[in-house]
C-alpha cells in the first residue's frame, strides 16, 4: 500500500508532435517527476530541459518549451463514466 510521502519519480522524456493545421511539428525534452499519492491518483510535474547532448535539435521541427506544466491523473471507479 502507498503512503503520503513517498519519494518523486524522476525521468528524462522526449516528445514528438506532429503538425497540425498550421501548427509546424516540434519536439520537447522534459524532466518529469511524478507523486503517487495513492494507488489510483498521481501527480506529475514537468518542465523543460536543454540536454541537446542527449536530445539533439532535428532538422524541421521547433524545440518547444515549457517553464512549468503539470497533470493529475485520477483512476476513475469501475462503471463510473469518463
Amino acid at each position: 500500500m502507498l503512503q503520503d510521502g513517498m519519494p518523486f519519480e524522476s525521468s528524462l522524456a522526449h516528445f514528438y508532435f506532429r503538425k497540425v493545421l498550421v501548427v509546424s511539428p516540434r519536439d520537447m525534452a522534459v524532466l518529469a517527476r511524478v507523486k503517487r499519492v495513492s494507488q489510483d491518483d498521481v501527480y506529475i510535474m514537468a518542465r523543460s530541459v536543454n540536454n541537446e547532448a542527449q536530445f539533439p535539435p532535428t532538422k524541421g521541427l521547433v524545440r518547444a518549451a515549457s517553464e512549468y506544466s503539470g497533470w493529475r491523473i485520477k483512476l476513475k471507479e469501475k462503471g463510473d463514466p469518463v
